[in-house]
């Protein structure tokens, strides 16, 4: 395992980072240096950044400061997604002066009263035993982790803090002063995370003094850590560095130190400690007073540079079983952390910006990592001192089957050394060197030299301060092959193989121009020692690299790489192995690779071969599996709850062979990783797991029962321009992933066609078609993905791939101009063109859905499909038998062009006989035509079926609509809500409830008014509101309705408001405007989250929705289910399900007058008739809004439909 050890809020360059910052550009930076594992700091709440996240206040609550409970999920599914292992700091030794559980006493004391005053935590009580077992379970079951460090053991095991164990001694270390309750503690602890993780469980335990069996099973008596936190090599290198003079460094004692451990036990070590004595900083500062050094600043930054890098070999290679790095260590940050001051920032700009060196520096850790991905020398048991020449100041020895060789001395070059390399005869070849120029070195060794051993004897030359690591030569040819699997390329839709090419920018440490196109069967083959390219091909197409879009791919080594199809290039495996298993019913999938970091998406492409590496079953493999389920479901949190059984188990068939065939010497540690996806927000960020995302939740939320649907005979198409969890502008994508989850549910074979903005990793091309629009033919290439249900029932996806799609803008609009895409009449033209074709050209899963198809047109983006549905195809003999539904989700939107620009026939490709359907004014309305053409029409509620046959609702099209209602084919169905929001369920609640226990809302409420700063009363009437800043959201309202409410003498009542939001800026002004006006009182939140909504839904009493129109509605059918009573404006979807005094409070007509005896109204029963309030809460928690009312009734018009 190699650690990158960071802190959390160091994400930002300046200030205090986030969970979103460090998700967005600390991980990205971790994968592409080359670890394979996170070690996060300040997590958990804490009083003050200088603590390091050492004085916990909260122990269940991640640090406010970086954001709320659902970014730090998010932090850690995306970093499994992209193989990274997240290991959290955990402080269990002691508690915050200011936590509650340092101010207990008596018998519910939590804390020893005579130690670290009083705020040493009792680990012999059981209650701090069940509090802290409880706390680790919380955050591997809530939050995926995969492991903790313990933080600073020592004073755990020891009632001095280890100062009597320093000796050494057996007596010393189980003596009077070791504390029996803090090491049953850990033993505890340590078997509770392999039980809740078996198998991939990484704990680290931080510990000074050397207690024996620290690392070894419970079972053997041991503590049952998995990494022992080693600091010798770091005080060893600061005890040199401050104290003894370059040349008077001891070769012995060095060798001594670094390979010295206990038997048995693994070591985590680093360079560096995160701490004051931090001397490799100091060096790049030019401290020579500190360092005793009279030579000017450039000859000491010098002596830096080459000693960060001699140092980083030497610890790396002899000094344990796993690496860390902590963060700026890696590229010299010459600036260390001060906490106090400025917070955990890092200077991570300095590599591209600053001195060179550091960009030197950071290239050598990231050579170095990759060293052990290609060698695999951490998981590699053998180390042997094969020279310590104290008169050389040489010092050589082996680690696997790599040789390092290192000298120290300061001037002089150490020229024909003798060096043993007992394990083998072989030829030795030079893989990596200090002295390298793109490491800041002179280049005073030949690249790729070649030893031939003599005798068992290699004769090595080394320049002043250097270091190099020599492997056998069979496993280090000379150049570069790169491989890429066809069969990959052609699930994922390359280009023909031959048309792609390496664009190359650096060359053997050199900059570069050259061009190397791949042969026919995927292969490309350079004379390089290392190279850094681009994947690019015809056009604009280009492959990314995985977790680095825009990045080039970087070669660090000569050999055989593997580059899949997803981005991920990486040493070719002895084999690659993709496991697709089934557990429940429901697809369990694995991933397991024998190379350093897992992906997911390799299950979308198939297994990868390649040529066999000699070192690939040394290496630790790490196993991703998305749909892990918890290890346990019961509310007891403490070790009882964890019974063996839940955990017993047989290895699977293909694993127990693994380790029979015993293939390979070092055989490497088996990690799996907890890599289920905890955070919904997330699944749009995972890199490559968008195709899991909606079965992911959809195996989470459980099944709503069993339905038997209406009409199943027809095959439903839906055209949407947008449809989550793969492209979302707003509701019209969330309703759209909906009807893909319920029809198919009613057993509806179902199709849903939108167009393929980005790469979907999991849909693999299935066919192309020519079509003709604009005076032109247009080549679209249609992929494929199907969504399974549990019972074998599902979703086919069809994503229509053209070049006029591919925007870096929003799906619209151009975020940064803020206007419109002017070929936006064509885009979705040709999407609705190319959705018709689907049933005609395309085979999903070999089905043929015939010509008896209803299609259902979303929006106006896809107006045009019942237009060229009835005056294209079916006017030319097609689709006879189909027919289609246009759902209105907001008249407000029309995709209406002017025709000056746009001439009808020649842009939409139709006869000007058909095109007076889409006349409006003289423009084109897209949902002008497709009211007219639609065999129905939908809207989102009854209401808004009604207003917008109204002058006032209608936008124009009043008469048309009008016209359609009186046909019977006009209706408004309301939408459904997604059912996770639940307060009985609801984890980010304080407390849970249900309409049986609607006290339990005060402890929300409570919560909810100190996280947002108000005045804790909880007799008092408290108000929130959630939505966009827009006129159209009746802000203006909110405006005259704060103030008043804020005037208590003219209400006699006191309330508070909560007011969540984001858009136009004088509303943004305004709610911070009240905040400040009203502090304690009034909370203004500028932008949107949604743990807060969850929050004011559990614990406002009143959420207010002043829409001056609305078609449907959402946050009030939330508010019901939470119990919180909605005060809307009587229209759309507001009027259909709030009725006034008995599910909620409305006024009409729009106006403030209206509102305020609405809100009078509301004070009224809050404050003297609580029993009617609570009758009334108890009432809308029990209504029913759910999806499966809204598709009983699309199905009884899909029945009308085909009458």
């Amino acid at each position: 395992l190699r650690f990158y050890e960071v802190h959390v809020g160091s994400a930002a360059e300046s200030g205090i980072g986030s969970f979103a910052r460090f998700r967005e550009s600390v991980l990205p930076r971790v994968l592409q240096l080359g670890y394979n594992a996170v070690i996060l700091a300040g997590v958990v709440e804490h009083r003050e950044y200088a603590s390091g996240g050492r004085d916990v206040t909260a122990l269940f609550a991640p640090f406010a400061k970086l954001g709320n409970p659902e970014e730090l999920k998010e932090l850690i599914d995306v970093a499994h997604s992209m193989g990274i292992i997240v290991v959290m700091d955990i402080v269990h030794t002691q508690v915050s002066p200011s936590s509650s559980l340092a101010n207990t006493d008596g018998a519910f004391a939590y804390t020893h009263p005579d130690r670290a005053g009083g705020c040493s935590l009792d680990h012999s009580r059981w209650e701090v035993l069940r509090l802290l077992l409880s706390n680790l379970k919380y955050f591997m079951e809530a939050f995926r982790v995969d492991g903790f460090r313990f933080k600073d053991a020592t004073s755990m095991l020891f009632v001095d803090n280890g100062a009597a164990a320093a000796s050494g001694n057996y007596s010393d270390y189980f003596g009077p002063q070791f504390d029996e309750a803090g090491g049953l503690y850990l033993m505890l602890a340590n078997e509770l995370v392999n039980r809740l993780h078996p198998g991939g469980a990484v704990t680290i335990v931080e510990e000074t003094t050397g207690v024996p069996t620290l690392c070894r099973p419970v079972q053997e008596c041991g503590f049952g850590g998995f990494l022992r936190m080693e600091s010798a090599a770091a005080s060893l290198w600061a005890d040199h560095l401050l104290h003894v003079r370059d040349e008077g460094w001891s070769m012995g004692h060095v060798a001594f130190t670094l390979m010295a451990k206990r038997p048995r036990e693994k070591r985590v070590t680093s360079v560096e400690e995160m701490g004051t004595r931090r001397p490799l900083f100091n060096l790049l500062l030019g401290d020579q007073q500190s360092l005793q050094l009279t030579s000017s600043p450039a000859v000491v930054c010098d002596r830096a540079v080459a000693l960060h890098k001699l140092l980083r070999l030497a610890t790396f290679g002899l000094a344990g079983e796993a690496y860390s790095t902590s963060a700026g260590v890696e590229y010299g940050d010459p600036v260390p952390q001060n906490l106090a001051l400025e917070g955990p920032r890092r200077g991570w700009t300095l590599p591209a910006n600053a001195d060179p060196r550091h960009a030197c520096l950071q290239v050598f850790e990231t050579a170095l990592m990759h060293a052990d991905e290609r060698f695999g020398i951490l998981a590699s048991e053998h180390e042997h001192c094969a020279l310590s020449d104290q008169g050389k100041m040489v010092l050589a020895f082996e680690r696997g089957e790599s040789l390092f060789v290192c000298n120290f001395h300061p001037t002089e070059t150490a020229s024909g050394v003798p060096v043993e390399c007992g394990r083998t005869a072989d030829p030795l070849v030079l893989a990596l060197h200090t002295d390298e120029r793109r490491f800041g070195g002179a280049g005073r060794l030949r690249e790729l030299e070649t030893y031939v051993p003599t005798a068992g004897v290699i004769h090595v030359t080394l320049p002043p301060r250097s270091g190099l690591v020599l492997v056998p030569h069979d496993s280090l040819e000379s150049g570069i092959r790169v491989t890429v699997e066809p069969t990959d390329a052609v699930h994922m839709g390359w280009p023909v193989l031959d048309q792609l090419r390496l664009d190359i920018v650096e060359a053997n440490g050199a900059p570069d121009s050259r061009h190397e196109s791949l042969r026919s069967d995927g292969l490309v083959e350079l004379d390089l020692s290392s190279a850094t390219f681009f994947v690019r091909g015809p056009g604009d197409w280009q492959l990314h690299p995985t977790g680095a879009v825009g990045e080039p791919f970087r070669v660090h080594f000569p050999g055989d790489y593997q580059l899949t199809c997803v981005g991920v290039l990486q040493p070719a495996p002895k084999q690659l192995q993709v496991e697709v298993r089934r557990k429940n019913v429901h697809p369990d999938l694995m991933v397991e690779v024998t190379h350093g970091i897992a992906h997911p998406a390799h299950i979308a492409v198939g297994a990868v071969g390649g040529s066999s590496g000699r070192h690939a079953s040394n290496h630790d493999r790490i196993r991703f599996n998305p749909f892990e389920s918890n290890a346990s479901e019961h509310e007891d949190v403490a070790l009882a709850a964890v019974d063996q059984k839940e955990h017993a188990g047989s290895v699977p068939a293909k694993e127990e062979e693994e380790e029979e065939s015993g293939e390979g010497d070092g055989g490497g540690q088996v990690f799996e990783m907890r890599a289920a996806v905890s955070s919904y927000s997330a699944l749009s960020t995972v890199t490559h797991a968008t195709a899991l995302q909606r079965t992911l939740k959809r195996h989470k939320a459980g099944r709503m029962g069993e339905h038997h649907g209406k009409h199943t005979d027809v095959p439903i198409v839906s055209v949407t321009s947008e449809v989550h969890p793969f492209s979302k502008s707003g509701g019209l994508a969330l309703v759209a992933s909906s009807y893909a989850v319920e029809f198919p549910r009613r057993n509806h074979l179902f199709v849903c066609v939108s167009p393929m903005y980005d790469d979907v990793p999991d849909a693999n091309y299935i066919g192309s078609t020519s079509i003709w629009l604009a005076g032109s033919h247009h080549e679209v290439a249609y992929f494929h993905q199907f969504e399974e249900e549990e019972d074998g029932q599902g979703a086919d996806y069809i994503f229509v791939a053209h070049g006029c799609y591919r925007r870096p803008g929003g799906l619209y609009h151009n975020a940064k101009l803020g206007v419109e895409y002017e070929d936006n009449l064509f885009r979705f033209a040709l999407l609705s063109l190319a959705a018709l074709e689907v049933p005609l050209v395309l085979r999903p899963r070999g089905l043929y859905l015939g010509e008896k198809i209803l299609f259902i047109a979303n929006d106006w983006q896809t107006g045009m499909v019942p237009v060229y549905l009835a005056d294209k195809f079916q006017a030319s003999g097609n689709y006879r038998d189909a027919r289609s539904i246009f759902v209105l989700h907001n008249l407000g939107c029309q995709g209406r062009y002017p025709e000056y620009r746009f001439p009808i026939p020649e842009t939409v490709g139709l006869p000007e006989g058909s095109c007076e359907c889409l006349r409006l004014h003289g423009c084109i309305d897209l949902a002008k035509g497709a009211i007219t053409r639609a065999d129905r029409v939908i809207t989102v509620s009854p209401s808004y079926a009604g207003e917008i046959q109204t002058p006032d609702g209608g936008c124009g099209l009043e008469n048309l609509l009008r016209q359609k209602g009186q046909e019977g084919k006009l209706v408004g169905i309301l939408n459904g809500v997604d059912t996770s929001f639940d307060p009985a369920t609801d984890t980010t609640l304080a407390q849970r409830y249900d309409a049986n226990n609607l006290q339990a809302r005060a402890i929300n409420k409570a919560q909810l008014q100190r996280s947002l700063g108000l005045e804790v009363q909880e007799g008092t009437l408290l108000i929130g509101f959630v939505g966009r800043l827009s006129a159209q959201k009746g802000v203006e309202l909110l405006q005259d309705a704060v103030p008043w409410l804020m005037n208590e003498k003219e209400r006699g009542a006191k309330v508070q408001v909560i007011l969540m939001g984001d858009g136009e800026r004088q509303y943004r002004e305004f709610l911070s405007w009240v905040e400040v006006t009203y502090r304690g009182r009034v909370c203004g939140y500028t932008g949107f989250n949604g743990t807060v909504e969850r929050h004011m839904l559990g614990g406002c009493d009143a959420f207010l929705l002043p829409s001056r129109y609305e078609p449907c509605g959402l946050p009030q059918l939330f508010a019901h289910r939470y119990g919180c009573l909605p005060v809307v404006h009587a229209t759309g979807g507001l009027r259909d399900t709030v009725k006034d005094g008995e599910t909620g409070f409305t006024f009409e007509p729009w106006d403030w007058r209206r509102l305020r005896e609405a809100l009078e109204r509301v004070l009224t029963v809050f404050y003297k008739d609580r029993p009617r309030w609570e009758e009334m809460q108890r009432r809308v928690m029990g209504l029913d809004w759910s999806w499966g009312r809204a598709i009983d009734e699309y199905e009884e018009q899909i029945g009308r439909t085909f009458q």
